[in-house]
């Protein structure tokens, strides 16, 4: 009897060991059962590199991955002109990319993303993207990529024709005087320059930390982006707005530019988005379908400022607009302009990144900001004044205030909150001025309130807040805990 109970457990252990390997097999085969497409699909999310790899696995996937619509190379180096990058990995890479190329012909390509040192490989590297763009390219990606000359700057740019999205990260521009990018379809532009504040040619990081998201490989090609010819200006008439030769003579100074002037035509151009140091001027035509902007400056000064209206300009029919504290202390520094923005009839949303309201010159750009946007009914501060001593005295207030304030603002954002004293002054009188203001939406920044002094500064200040008169009787204030404590107190 016992021997029967063994026979029998040893066919059970037999029988479950066949059956799970039988599901492991089924598991593996499961992917040859799925359609070209899907597999392609799933292909499309690797860079191209990788993808080439499951050439490998089966007669079947030898050519699937050239099927796939969506290119993406990068060749692994970190700065703009890699000195230690060896000559063999270079050549692989160049080789790599031009067989791929040869190889699609005459496959759609509807994303390609090249991220790649030019060196003297300047022609070399500008007949890949052009090749590329004949294949109907949806979404073009170039990343550190020279531009030789006006010529073939505007030859790229004039085969694209549907083109969808378009982003220039870290490019460069020094051997261009004008281009036009126009695609009757562009609706996405994104343009990041170089930060020469802190970086050299040399050292320059390939923007792993940068607003999109980018995958780097250190062997050859892979930068992922997830998170603008012949010109239509010569000169703008900003220098009317001076009320003397000494300004004139100044605005033309601020005006004449080394960079590269570019004229962008997007009759369904939806979100722009442009970070640098504003070395290039940028006119936007023809923007009225605009959705989202946003302007991000590395520095703060008057230069930029000039530069700053003329894309402002282009971008008055934006619904949405993200504006850095550089951008608002640009404007501020060519404080005689402010008068000169256009007016914003369409924004029903403004994002203000680090405004330091301590300064009345800030606070008059951001300000006339708010009175140019009348239909405003949102308004977001990812923090309101950095931490730093102030001997001055706080006396501002909003006069006159905004006309949105009294007729359209609904909604307050306020983010990164430490509880200043400037920062206090500033709620109060949001919650004062804005008499149609339904919610005000408060968070603290949770590297301020870690400990026990912290939590009580915290329980302070909401009293203090609660305490505040407000214009508008139906306005709740929410506030909203560090993080680590994921709660959210609701005031009436």
């Amino acid at each position: 009897m016992e021997r029967m109970d063994v026979s029998s457990s040893v066919c059970n252990t037999k029988n479950q060991k066949f059956s799970k390997e039988r599901d492991v097999g089924e598991g593996e085969n499961r992917i040859d059962n799925l359609a070209d497409a899907i597999v392609q699909h799933i292909l499309s999310f690797f860079p191209t590199k990788d993808a080439a790899k499951t050439s490998i696995l089966s007669n079947r996937w030898k050519y699937l991955w050239l099927s796939v619509p969506v290119l993406d190379f990068h060749d692994g180096a970190y700065h703009f002109t890699d000195a230690e990058e060896p000559p063999h990995k270079r050549k692989l890479f160049m080789d790599f990319v031009e067989r791929v190329l040869l190889l699609r012909e005459p496959s759609t390509i509807t994303n390609f993303s090249l991220a790649c040192n030019v060196l003297s490989d300047s022609s070399r590297i500008t007949t890949w993207i052009s090749a590329a763009v004949k294949h109907k390219v949806q979404i073009l990606t170039l990343i550190r990529i020279v531009f030789p000359d006006d010529h073939s700057a505007q030859k790229l740019f004039k085969v694209c024709s549907i083109l969808e999205e378009l982003y220039l990260i870290f490019c460069s521009w020094e051997n261009v005087k004008a281009v036009c990018i126009s695609s009757p379809k562009i609706q996405k532009l994104y343009i990041q320059e170089k930060d020469t504040s802190y970086c050299t040619d040399t050292d320059d990081e390939d923007g792993e930390n940068n607003s999109v998201d980018q995958n780097n490989d250190s062997d050859n090609e892979s930068d992922n982006i997830d998170d603008q010819n012949s010109p239509v200006y010569l000169n703008d008439d900003i220098d009317d707005v001076h009320s003397s030769d000494e300004q004139s003579d100044d605005a033309d100074d601020q005006c004449d530019s080394d960079g590269c002037q570019f004229a962008v035509f997007g009759t369904s151009l939806k979100y722009f988005s442009y970070m640098g140091d504003f070395v290039h001027d940028c006119h936007i035509q023809d923007s009225s379908s605009i959705v989202e902007a946003h302007l991000q400056a590395y520095n703060g000064d008057r230069k930029i400022g000039y530069r700053a209206l003329k894309l402002l300009r282009g971008l008055s029919n934006a619904k949405s607009l993200k504006l850095d504290d550089n951008a608002v202390e640009s404007l501020a520094d060519a404080d005689e302009l402010l008068d000169h923005l256009p007016m914003f009839y369409n924004l029903t949303h403004i994002h203000i990144d680090w405004v330091v309201l301590i300064y009345k010159q800030q606070r008059e750009a951001l300000l006339t900001i708010l009175r140019k946007s009348p239909c405003l009914s949102s308004l977001k501060f990812e923090g309101l004044s950095f931490k730093f001593c102030y001997s001055g005295t706080y006396d501002w207030t909003l006069d006159p205030v905004p006309g949105c304030f009294l007729t359209h603002l609904k909604t307050i954002e306020i983010s990164m909150f430490n509880g200043s004293e400037i920062e206090l002054l500033a709620v109060k009188i949001l919650l004062k001025s804005a008499t149609v203001l339904e919610k005000m939406v408060i968070s603290f920044n949770p590297w301020e309130f870690e400990d026990t002094d912290g939590l009580k500064k915290q329980q302070e200040v909401q009293e203090q807040i609660l305490s505040f008169p407000r214009g508008s009787s139906s306005c709740l204030i929410a506030i909203s805990c560090p993080p680590k404590k994921n709660k959210t107190i609701e005031f009436c």
